[in-house]
């Protein structure tokens, strides 16, 4: 009897369920669209940063700048340390070079 109770029980729970996490996975998301909050470099490195950019011609800001070499630094870091150990120092010292 239980087993028949389950097997009728269980779907519709189930379904319920999902129907509930993804309302709350629709509210998370409007939430986070609501109050789009990005972070920003302090004034003296922005300016400093903007001002090299504009001079390199390269049409991006000074915050997805700065997050293109992060990517690109742990990408280098981890390349590198997959070929070999001992290439982490040079790697790790040229992407230091950055920005």
């Amino acid at each position: 009897m239980l087993t028949i109770v389950v097997a009728l029980a269980g779907p519709v729970l189930v379904a319920a369920l999902a129907l509930a996490a993804r309302r709350a996975a629709t509210a998370e998301r409007t939430r986070a669209l609501a109050n789009p909050r990005r972070w920003r470099l302090p004034r003296r490195p922005r300016a400093a940063l903007e001002r090299a950019l504009a001079d390199a011609d390269v049409a991006l800001e000074p915050e997805p700048a700065v997050e293109l070499w992060t990517g690109g630094t742990l990408a280098v870091t981890v390349v590198a340390a997959a070929m070999s150990p001992g290439l982490l120092p040079p790697a790790l010292l040229l992407a230091g070079a950055g920005p």
